[in-house]
């Protein structure tokens, strides 16, 4: 009985050690900062918050694993650290003046997360423009952040989207029409899927038949 407490405390101790040590998921750096609480519903205790040079700027600008950006003081009377204050992009993203305005979420993202295939972009996997954490963030293909927009319901709807190759008067004339998929595909140059989407209210949903 106590051999199997012992081991039920190891197990708990050393998955509490991963998580805090962001090993589980992601690659971090050591940290010198503080326990800092996560009140996403990922995470129910707290996390080391850990700091990484900004790339170009060693030695001057540092940023954490949950999003914050700091900037190293050489003056030795003032406080070795100086938390900069965010502001908000138009479309809702946050930034840091380092020179000039950067994003937090590529600032996060460059520092803690591997980039293999050279994506070019960063999404918030939760949708969440604000929410600047490592484990929120992943690099993507242009594509492929669009497909996740698409999916969260971020895009824009209907003729407001750049994309769309249909107005709102030929998705009424769809959603009344009795021909085939294929028929109406090839009518408004548009796939079948598509077609069906539309259909079955999968797009264009604010659009009544």
């Amino acid at each position: 009985m106590f051999k199997a407490l012992i081991l039920i405390l190891s197990y708990y101790f050393l998955t509490f050690a991963l998580v805090c040590d962001g090993t589980n998921k992601k690659h971090f750096a050591n940290s010198s900062g503080q326990y800092v609480p996560i009140t996403t519903e990922r995470r129910g205790f707290f996390i080391m918050e850990q700091w990484r040079e900004i790339k170009d700027y060693e030695g001057y600008y540092q940023v954490s694993n949950i999003g914050n950006v700091r900037r190293v003081n050489k003056d030795p009377r003032s406080p070795k650290f100086r938390v900069l204050k965010k502001g908000l992009f138009k479309g809702g993203y946050e930034y840091v003046g380092i020179r000039k305005n950067r994003t937090v979420h590529r600032l996060v993202a460059t520092a803690f997360i591997l980039n293999p295939k050279n994506k070019a972009q960063v999404n918030h996997i939760n949708g969440i423009k604000t929410d600047n954490h490592v484990d929120n963030l992943e690099w993507v293909t242009p594509k492929e952040n669009q497909v996740h927009a698409s999916k969260l319901g971020l895009t824009a709807n209907g003729e407001k989207n750049g994309f769309s190759k249909l107005n709102e008067f030929q998705v009424r004339e769809i959603l009344k029409s009795n021909l085939s998929l294929c028929k109406l595909g090839k009518k408004y140059n548009v796939s079948s899927t598509n077609i069906w989407r539309i259909k079955n209210r999968k797009l264009w949903k604010h659009i009544k038949s």
